[in-house]
């Protein structure tokens, strides 16, 4: 595989996101090493992605401004500490921000001086924890037609899948694939602990439950059916799985779920509009 033009990317923010977008990055050959620059405010983040990577770790977030391509992956609370050491400053085309909360408008108005509308184009991603293995879901927003935006969409698909839809719809993204995985990982932790109050001991119980989910999952992606559709094909008629489910359809599991994303979804829109 060949390298497209050599644009110079800066990640601010070293933490479980920023990273998995470094190695992605040099793993998947979207970027060389020798382009990519690290900073975190603990710099033995940076360094450590550093050598998994053999990206370059600089000293302060100022010299990350000549970058082509500006990565933000910092915690939303650190992110106005962030743009007192950049603002007015910045000199790259793209900025990428993987924050949840900060909305584009937000961004823009925190790195800019005054009421200057700055020459650079916002990028808003929501990947999730599943990056971390090359198997994330990523939404990305933008205004116009971002610069570079090639190389943003290389850059999520590297880390698994990419789609793209108006900002406005971020808030239920962030509810649904953003905390996803808790769902999953909630539903797991539950399974494990019926096989153990059935008498199976925990390590037997846990990969029980991890194939299942695995193997139901790939099904799920790889196959034409839709989850209604596959319920049907292992629920046979007065079977186990049957009086399982009618136990969680007479507790109103389904309604809860979609309740509990509802609740998500009206708190990322509160902490959208600045509200703890």
């Amino acid at each position: 595989m060949v390298f497209m033009a050599r644009l110079k990317i800066a990640i601010i923010g070293c933490g479980n996101m920023g990273g998995a977008i470094a190695r992605s990055v040099v793993k998947n050959r979207v970027a060389r090493p020798i382009d990519i620059s690290l900073n975190d405010k603990d710099i033995r983040k940076a360094r450590a992605l550093s050598m998994a990577t053999g990206a370059r770790v600089i000293s302060g977030p100022e010299k990350a401004l000549f970058s082509d391509i500006l990565i933000i992956s910092v915690k939303p609370q650190d992110f106005f500490e962030l743009a007192g050491h950049i603002k007015g400053k910045l000199t790259a085309k793209t900025v990428i921000s993987v924050m949840a909360g900060k909305s584009i408008k937000d961004i823009r108005t925190a790195l800019v001086p005054g009421k200057g509308k700055g020459k650079f184009d916002i990028v808003r991603a929501m990947p999730n924890m599943p990056a971390l293995i090359g198997e994330g879901m990523t939404c990305i927003a933008y205004r116009g037609k971002p610069a570079h935006i090639g190389k943003v969409r290389e850059i999520f698909e590297s880390v698994g899948k990419l789609i793209e839809l108006d900002e406005k719809h971020l808030d239920a993204v962030t509810a649904i694939s953003g905390s996803g995985p808790a769902y999953l990982f909630y539903l797991a932790d539950a399974m494990v602990e019926a096989g153990r109050s059935l008498g199976l001991d925990a390590l037997t119980a846990g990969e029980l439950v991890m194939q299942t989910l695995y193997g139901a999952s790939t099904l799920l992606k790889l196959g034409k059916e839709s989850p209604a559709d596959l319920i049907l094909k292992v629920a046979s008629k007065k079977g186990t799985t049957e009086a399982a489910l009618s136990l969680l359809k007479e507790q109103g599991v389904k309604s809860s779920v979609v309740k509990a994303i509802r609740k998500a979804k009206k708190r990322s829109e509160e902490l959208s509009a600045g509200r703890k």
